[in-house]
This record gives C-alpha cells, structure tokens and sequence, in this order.
C-alpha cells in the first residue's frame, strides 16, 4: 500500500489522458492539488501495445473526500467529476 506523502494527505486519484496533456489540476472544496504528469512516448508504448499516452497522479488532503472533486487537463479544458467518498469521509471525521 503506498505510504501517504505529506501528513494528511492519503487520498490519491490517477489516470490517463491524451498524449497532448501537459497540467492536470484537481479542485475541491477548500483547494487545489496539482498532479505529478509523466508522458508514455511511442516507444514504451509500442511495447504495451498502445498509443502513446499521459499518465498523471495526485494526492490531496483527506478532507477532499467530503466533497466533490472535479478533475481539468489542460490544454484539453477537460474535466471530470468524482463523488465524495463516504466511507473515507467517515475516516477524517473520526481523526
């Protein structure tokens, strides 16, 4: 189980984008995390075999779980949305 980097800080989201991302930045209530952006080049990709692609990584706060979370890669300008996290929510509350 990966280790959190920062004290408070366990609630990691990631995912691909297009080749074309450069800044992946998640917001939720009481701020904004920026994510870690690696590129997978033709190269490493061939041997998976898939197109070239953005790997991005975050970690935020664990009281972005009590909220919504919305997710932008940029230059795209798209976004995603994810629920709050009950059951990690419920964690904080105890803490």
């Amino acid at each position: 189980m990966p280790r959190p980097g920062v004290d408070d800080y366990a609630f990691v989201i990631w995912g691909t984008a297009p080749t074309g991302t450069r800044r992946v930045v998640a917001r939720f209530e009481g701020g904004a995390v920026r994510a870690a952006v690696f590129r997978v080049r033709s190269r490493l990709a061939d041997r998976l075999r898939e197109r070239p692609f953005t790997l991005w990584v975050l970690e935020l706060p664990l009281k972005a779980a009590c909220s919504a979370v919305t997710v932008r890669l940029d230059p795209l300008g798209t976004q995603a949305g994810r629920q709050a996290r009950p059951t990690l929510c419920r964690r904080v509350a105890r803490e």
